[in-house]
């Protein structure tokens, strides 16, 4: 059994571990290696990257079963649930970085829960390592977010209150059109709120777990997502809104924190409407309109 403070550093040693060989790496991270579970076109660079944090894990005697984007499910004992994505981005931000455009954004990106069945409100600790600006985030259960220093491992606390604006420059989400993800989720988005620029580069910016790095930080309040791919990235990203002080709230208006992480649209090919807001009752009148446009258009409730 391990205390909060040895999984913040397990987790922050991972990180590190990940960061330095990432850069490392360098433009060899760009070969394809295949295709992934999801018949996704898999790179090196996220294939080592899973490696690097999978072999963390063993090195430190964590028993979990990991869930990862590329390895799929490996089972080191029942301890513990991991979630890991190599590199969150791969597909399109992070060849567009290596080709020279310094604003595009990517990262690595785990967490670890209690036990082998566990809810979402079961996280320990969660980390998002964004390579292009040096940034490591840690959530850690009733004891905050803190960014961590690459080179010294120091931390120092982020705490940053909710202006509770529902304005462009406080949203984020995956709102570019011409996918399935886009017509199914983000377009009620849209046409619920037609006065917002919510297509602005500002909020949509491609990489899932940068829309919830942004939130940790303030600099967004809201986060306009979906489930998908077996929720990797909402396992990570949970544990930075509710230590922000926010929610995670589904259709029917509930924070998804006491829902089973393996039970709740795990294995669906329906892009079920997510939010991230200050609270429950912020995000009731966005919620009410998307309602409304899903029953209006005999969608899925």
């Amino acid at each position: 059994m391990f205390t909060q403070e040895e999984l913040e550093n397990i987790i922050i040693d991972g990180s590190v571990e990940v960061y330095n060989d990432h850069k490392k790496l360098g433009r060899k991270g760009l070969e394809e290696r295949g295709k992934n579970r999801f018949g996704e076109t898999s790179l090196v660079g996220d294939y080592r990257a899973e490696d690097v944090w999978i072999n963390n894990l063993e090195e430190h005697n964590v028993k979990a079963m990991i869930i990862s984007e590329e390895h799929g499910r490996i089972e080191l004992g029942n301890e513990f649930t991991s979630h890991v994505d190599g590199l969150d981005g791969s597909k399109n931000r992070y060849p567009i970085f290596m080709s020279g455009d310094k604003n595009a954004r990517y990262a690595t990106i785990f967490s670890i829960y209690d036990g082998n069945d566990p809810r979402y409100e079961d996280y320990r600790v969660s980390a998002i390592i964004e390579h292009p600006t040096g940034r490591i985030l840690l959530a850690s259960k009733n004891r905050g977010i803190f960014l961590i220093d690459p080179l010294t491992r120091e931390r120092s606390l982020v705490n940053v209150p909710f202006t509770g604006e529902f304005v462009t420059e406080k949203i984020r989400g995956n709102t570019h059109a011409g996918t399935k993800f886009f017509n199914s989720t983000i377009r009620p988005y849209l046409e619920a709120f037609p006065a917002l620029d919510l297509q602005s580069d500002k909020v949509a910016l491609r990489a899932n777990s940068i829309y919830y790095v942004d939130f940790a930080l303030g600099k967004a309040d809201w986060v306009l997502d979906s489930t998908f791919k077996n929720n990797l990235e909402k396992a990570v990203a949970y544990p930075f809104v509710k230590e922000r002080g926010g929610v995670m709230v589904s259709l029917d208006g509930k924070d998804i924190g006491p829902q089973k992480y393996f039970e709740f649209h795990f294995d669906s090919e329906d892009y079920v409407p997510i939010i991230a807001a200050p609270s429950i009752e912020s995000a009731k009148p966005i919620l009410e309109k998307i309602r409304k446009y899903y029953s209006s258009n005999d969608l899925f409730s």
